[in-house]
């Protein structure tokens, strides 16, 4: 290369892939020293009705089944009477499915500002939804989360600590919950919870932003079907770094 150029040619050619280098590596730089400014919690309470469909009993005696089956048939006064119980059946072929009429009871979040935070706050410290296993849920704005720094550039990440669990040995995971959290226009879909006990350590990036900005978090619940009646929980954790 010395004979390709002269030296201060040369010395010209090695500063710019220097400079080049450094304007690369600055960003990644940045990102690296950012620390932890504030982190918050809030719980998620949910609590599970049952779905009759996803309750799995031993097999029905012969002459219960037959006894069912004859319903298909039965006479007026006779469907009458389950109607007036609330039953419901349904001819499939021989058989016949009996279900429950239940729904899903939505809970507002109420809006209460915590005064004594300044950095990073949300507007409830618990949410209580109510829902049905195996029937997606959804809540709009089931709380807010605002950042309020005075800096141009902070990361927001978000994530569950643990999967959802009862206290008395029944769970379902956390990506069972999702949300979608925005500024002012929900987004075309909702994101599984990352959950930090599951996922490496780690939470999941949230936004990139600057100065005072607040999210609504939209939440939808779609619990497996055979989730047991109870009262789950878990916390969503948001951390703020810049």
């Amino acid at each position: 290369m010395d004979r390709l150029y002269g030296g201060a040619e040369l010395k010209r050619v090695r500063i710019s892939i220097a400079l080049f280098a450094a304007l690369i590596l600055i960003p990644i730089v940045a990102q690296a020293i950012q620390i932890q400014r504030d982190q918050i919690g809030v719980t998620i309470i949910i609590n599970a009705t049952p779905n009759p469909l996803g309750i799995v009993g031993p097999p029905a005696p012969a002459s219960a089944i037959a006894v069912r089956a004859s319903l298909e048939h039965a006479p007026v006064a006779i469907e009458r009477e389950f109607e007036a119980q609330q039953l419901h059946f349904q001819a499939i072929g021989q058989n016949v499915v009996a279900q429950t009429a239940q729904k899903a009871v939505r809970v507002e979040a109420s809006i209460a500002p915590n005064p004594n935070a300044t950095l990073l706050y949300s507007d409830q410290t618990a949410v209580v939804l109510n829902a049905e296993a195996g029937i997606p849920t959804s809540f709009t704005c089931a709380y807010h989360v605002t950042v309020d720094a005075s800096v141009g550039s902070w990361n927001l990440k978000h994530g569950l600590s643990a999967d959802f669990n009862n206290g008395a040995g029944g769970s379902f995971f956390g990506g069972d919950v999702a949300n979608n959290s925005y500024l002012s226009t929900p987004l075309p879909t909702a994101t599984p919870f990352a959950v930090y006990a599951d996922d490496g350590g780690t939470w999941a990036q949230l936004a990139v932003g600057g100065y005072k900005e607040t999210f609504c978090v939209d939440l939808t619940v779609d619990m497996p079907i055979t989730t047991p009646q109870g009262t789950y929980s878990s916390n969503a954790i948001y951390t703020l770094y810049y």
